[in-house]
């Protein structure tokens, strides 16, 4: 038998979010993402249209065992994770290709930090808006120390729901522009993805 539903999980949320744990993390995300760029300027192929459609495809590809290994010995030096490392390279990505040096990007959180929730069926899926800014002359290094701060920060404060935290930054709302990012970068734990970065989508 579990020790809680879902619906007690939901009950707990709602009166979590009037407490003093919601005004300590809305505060952060406040001041962490103030002043972020309205979008990222990527190098469409057409316009962007009226309003989302939601239409899409996929390209994938595997990475050269030789360039995941190099992956790895990353990780190791820098004592980071591989979400971590493939985010920061993302970063490098974006910033090439659009010369922006303050970038945000969305990922996924499993939010189940709690062991209680860990048995649990239920859609517990947050997302989080972290922000990146290259420093020009920087190494990518010196990158990583500041993805790695900022990735570890958004873990401490996942809780508030993406739509809460955008209704309350009362970013401005467009029809054809997704709030706070345009790009979200998923990581799939397992040997299905050990060798592949199949799990970037554009949004």
């Amino acid at each position: 038998k579990l020790p809680v539903t879902y619906s007690d999980y939901a009950i707990w949320q709602r009166s979590w979010l009037k407490e003093e744990v919601l005004t300590s993390q809305l505060g952060y995300w406040k001041n962490y993402l103030s002043n972020i760029p309205e979008q990222i300027v990527l190098p469409y192929d057409y316009q962007r249209t009226k309003e989302m459609n939601y239409e899409g495809g996929n390209v994938s590809f595997e990475l050269d065992q030789k360039i995941y290994q190099k992956l790895l010995e990353i990780t190791d030096k820098t004592n980071t994770t591989m979400f971590m490392v493939l985010f920061g390279v993302i970063n490098c990505l974006l910033h090439k290709y659009t010369r922006q040096e303050d970038i945000v990007i969305g990922t996924p959180i499993a939010n189940r930090h709690y062991k209680e929730t860990e048995g649990l069926i239920g859609f517990f899926v947050n997302t989080l808006a972290l922000r990146s800014k290259i420093v020009q002359n920087s190494t990518f290094e010196d990158l990583l120390k500041h993805v790695k701060q900022s990735v570890l920060d958004g873990y401490d404060n996942q809780d508030i729901p993406f739509e809460y935290l955008v209704d309350k930054l009362n970013v401005e709302r467009k029809l054809n522009v997704n709030p706070l990012f345009q790009v979200m970068l998923t990581f799939v734990k397992g040997e299905e993805a050990k060798n592949s970065f199949r799990d970037l989508e554009a949004i």
